[in-house]
């Protein structure tokens, strides 16, 4: 079976295909989904606003996370300021006085 609609991978990647199509095996690690991802030579129609994902109280920690580790995280250079100014935030609070409260979850 021909894999068409898939785009091909980036050289020098260390991915490999699974040895029986269709079937689901052990994975080698934790960071075998992130192996594929990253390795895959695509470029998206258009520039990324956002990422969509499950709303929880941790998906903007997780995703501030993933895009300081993750140099090919889709929106990483927004989050990255965001992080950048919630630092500047919290050193200047004392100077500005902001009303900055901490509370333990």
């Amino acid at each position: 079976m021909a894999n068409l609609i898939l785009p091909k991978l980036k050289t020098g990647t260390d991915v490999r295909p699974p040895e029986r199509e269709g079937i689901w095996t052990n994975l080698e690690s934790r960071s075998a989904f992130q192996n594929v991802a990253t390795s895959l030579d695509y470029q998206a129609s258009g520039e990324t606003k956002s990422v969509s994902s499950v709303p929880t109280m941790w998906a903007r920690p997780l995703s501030i996370e993933m895009a300081l580790h993750n140099k090919n995280y889709p929106i990483r250079r927004e989050m990255i300021a965001q992080w950048q100014g919630m630092l500047a935030a919290v050193a200047l609070a004392e100077v500005r006085r902001f009303p900055l409260t901490v509370q333990l979850v």
